[in-house]
């Protein structure tokens, strides 16, 4: 695989097996990585393993104070969560081409 999408919860970060396993693999091999925020995280609170350093996905709007995960979405902006998603997993998969 040349790209991991993560989709990170708080049972996500505390998943061993995801910890030990999934992403230092990742990480060493210096694979592109999007951390998708699903729900709300306090990063505060976990151990991200290597991901701190990675840009998390959430939607962000001037509508919002502060970015937002997926799950505390509705409607609309669960549509452009998903859109913009994919957009920026677009422009990272035409850069690795060029």
């Amino acid at each position: 695989c040349d790209l991991g999408i993560l989709l990170v919860s708080p049972a996500f970060l505390v998943s061993n097996y995801i910890l030990d396993k999934e992403i230092p693999l990742l990480v060493s091999l210096g694979k592109i990585i999007i951390p998708v925020a699903l729900y709300p995280i306090d990063f505060k609170h976990y151990d991200l393993h290597g991901l701190e350093k990675r840009q998390f996905y959430f939607l962000n709007s001037d509508a919002f104070q502060q970015p937002r995960a997926y799950s505390e979405l509705k409607g609309h902006r669960r549509d452009d969560f998903t859109l913009g998603l994919f957009k920026d997993i677009e422009e990272l998969l035409i850069e690795e081409i060029e």
